[in-house]
């Protein structure tokens, strides 16, 4: 059976049911989790399921940890990084359209006036990697787009081992992975609803609270 293709028309007609679940630190809710110094958020149960996903790994895996690189972006944030994908997509496609350009640019980076919230504005969605158990970077494969999905077929056996630990830890959390990026991973917004089969999303688009960035 074919899978159905995660479209923009796809993801826009999701109901959201909004559960009105704060944001919480997730270096104080998910012990263990790289995360840096810098404060980062996300909804209370995608937390609670990221340290799921980090109790998982321990136990399967002793010695990796989860890296988390980017968790809740502000709106205005969120349309920053935008206008600087879509400048880089035009950078290297000078030529295409306004659409084709906005339609590339949105695979990687969601773009903020979007019926469908952005998903790292929802507090539901989450960039990780793994460290290994020297503390360094595991290796999850090539730099460049292709490698990005999650199915790329050319990875050495390392950076295959590295991407499924990682897929079936946060799997376990009960996350849902978006197929373009092996990073990017969600719990409660609308590509999660979308790609789980759920009726409606748990999460919207939520607007920081004061010291939140």
């Amino acid at each position: 059976m074919e899978e159905t293709r995660e479209t923009i028309a796809a993801l826009d007609a999701v109901p959201i049911r909004e559960c009105g679940e704060p944001l919480v630190v997730v270096q104080e809710m998910c012990p263990g989790v790289e995360a840096g110094e810098r404060p980062l958020f996300l909804r209370q149960s995608a937390a609670e399921r990221l340290l799921v996903a980090q109790q998982w790994l321990e136990e399967q895996h002793p010695g990796y940890s989860l890296r988390v690189g980017d968790a809740y972006r502000s709106p205005q944030k969120q349309a920053r990084l935008f206008r600087i994908a879509l400048c880089v997509v035009r950078l290297l496609h000078p030529l295409w359209s306004r659409g084709k350009a906005r339609e590339l640019a949105n695979r990687y980076v969601a773009a903020p006036d979007a019926l469908c919230p952005p998903p790292h504005t929802t507090g539901g969605a989450v960039d990780v990697g793994l460290l290994t158990p020297e503390g360094k970077k595991a290796d999850r494969g090539h730099f460049q787009l292709a490698a990005a999905r999650m199915d790329y077929l050319y990875l050495s056996p390392q950076s295959r081992k590295h991407r499924q630990m990682l897929c079936e830890a946060m799997e376990a959390g009960g996350f849902s992975n978006y197929p373009e990026e092996w990073w990017h991973w969600s719990y409660g917004d609308s590509g999660w609803a979308f790609r789980t089969g759920q009726e409606a999303a748990l999460y919207g688009q939520i607007h920081p609270a004061e010291g939140i960035p």
